[in-house]
């Protein structure tokens, strides 16, 4: 009766013991859980975290592209390709990195607001200034020395939006958002237009809670086409001449305005005469040169 009794007892403990334990383990996977969701949603707090690439893609090193909905939002007006020679990256950019070979990867890589792209488990880059060539030069070769062996390739996947300025003869002087294919004429186009295109024009204001139409009433004087001011960051000047980009079609004449650029236009300052055989007979303007 005794051997029975302690029988029961220890077998009443072995079971208890292991009611313990799976509940333990149960916690302990339960915590393992929550701390995984955690992780997960510390991620996609980061900027740029909701980018096609990133989540669970980027955690499993799986390769991912962007379709669909993705698609529209990457995808920013153009007239032609990007010249990486010449197109300078900044903050906002997108550049996506793939690794092929023993494994794949594939990161989506945004500049920060200090300039710099931060490449996982490689570093950390400054390519603030950098054309874009310069910049994929930089990362593929840190890439290509943490990852040796394996083919990698790196392209411009979205532009960065940003602020240019306008001022001088427009509808509405001020700050503009725009994207690095941007051109002169396409910003003085957000700005309203030249004064002098404007002036006749009539427009639907309020007063007294009624709706009214009226006239614009601006200054009567000739706005400059071909002396428009595109002045950098760096204070060095362009001069624009819209006016030769409209008569010959050459879009070198309407250039891209840059991160912090300010377009200036001004009024006419030279004129001249023109009469007898020529399309377009009397008062245009004159630029030297």
């Amino acid at each position: 009766m005794l051997k029975r009794i302690i029988g029961l007892v220890l077998t009443l403990g072995i079971l208890a013991t292991a009611e313990s334990v799976a509940a333990q383990e149960e916690e302990e996977l339960q915590r393992l859980v929550h701390e995984s969701q955690q992780q997960q949603d510390d991620l996609e707090q980061i900027p740029g975290g909701d980018l096609p690439g990133l989540g669970q893609d980027l955690v499993s090193g799986k390769i991912r592209l962007p379709t669909g909905e993705e698609v529209e939002k990457l995808r920013i007006s153009q007239d032609r390709e990007i010249d990486p020679d010449t197109y300078i990256v900044g903050p906002g950019d997108v550049m996506q990195l793939y690794v092929w070979g023993e494994f794949d990867l594939s990161y989506m890589l945004q500049i920060d607001p200090e300039g710099h792209v931060i490449i996982p488990t490689v570093g950390a880059f400054d390519v603030s200034g950098m054309t874009l060539t310069e910049a994929k030069a930089l990362a593929l070769d840190a890439a290509l020395d943490k990852y040796p062996g394996v083919d990698v390739t790196i392209n411009l996947a979205s532009m960065r939006f940003f602020t240019a300025y306008v001022t001088g003869a427009v509808l509405k002087e001020g700050s503009f958002t725009i994207h690095p294919t941007t051109r002169v004429s396409d910003l003085i186009e957000l700005a309203g237009g030249y004064t002098d295109e404007l002036r006749g024009t009539t427009f639907q204001d309020e007063v007294g809670g009624q709706k009214v139409t009226r006239v614009r009433q601006i200054v009567n004087q000739a706005t400059s086409r071909r002396s428009i001011q595109l002045i950098h960051d760096d204070n060095t000047v362009e001069v624009v001449d819209l006016g030769m980009f409209l008569a010959t079609g050459n879009v070198e004449l309407n250039p891209y305005v840059r991160m912090g650029d300010v377009v200036k236009v001004t009024f006419r300052d030279k004129t001249m005469f023109l009469f007898g055989a020529v399309n377009s007979p009397g008062r245009h303007e004159f630029r030297p040169g």
